[in-house]
């Protein structure tokens, strides 16, 4: 398969991983938490804006899925998809967050909660992305064309 569909297909796969194991964290398993932390300016659950929220987690697997295509010249197997991952998600969201911090007045355990969920979320994205990608594209053998 030529790199492009590679790309399109491993960051489309990507995005729905985040989206949706993101959608449990947030609105199932952690609600009441991240609720009860939020800064004062949270929409209620009704006025969320769930395409939004998606064009975020999109942009996020866009921005992963091209670092992946442009720097990784081999497969980093699964602990090396999961540290670009998990990197890529410590750096969206710590840096901001204390920047917020202080800021803002919301809760310091809502950060750092939100913080390692995104390591492990985009840990998963990371592993799910490069592996998909590698086993589509290989860029060591030259691809194969119809003729």
């Amino acid at each position: 398969m030529d790199k492009a569909k590679a790309i399109i297909i491993s960051t489309s796969v990507a995005f729905l991983v985040m989206f949706t194991l993101g959608g449990v964290w947030n609105a199932l398993i952690l609600e009441d938490f991240y609720i009860s932390n939020s800064p004062a300016i949270l929409r209620l659950p009704e006025g969320f804006n769930l395409g939004v929220i998606a064009l975020g987690y999109f942009v996020l697997a866009l921005i992963m899925g091209f670092i992946s295509a442009v720097n990784m010249g081999e497969n980093p197997k699964f602990v090396g998809g999961f540290l670009f991952g998990a990197t890529f998600g410590l750096a969206a969201t710590l840096p901001l967050y204390l920047i917020l911090y202080g800021r803002w007045d919301f809760s310091l355990s809502y950060a750092l909660v939100d913080t390692a969920w995104h390591f492990v979320e985009q840990g998963i994205g990371g592993v799910v992305l490069t592996s998909l990608y590698f086993k589509l594209y290989n860029p060591g053998t030259p691809a194969i064309t119809d003729k």
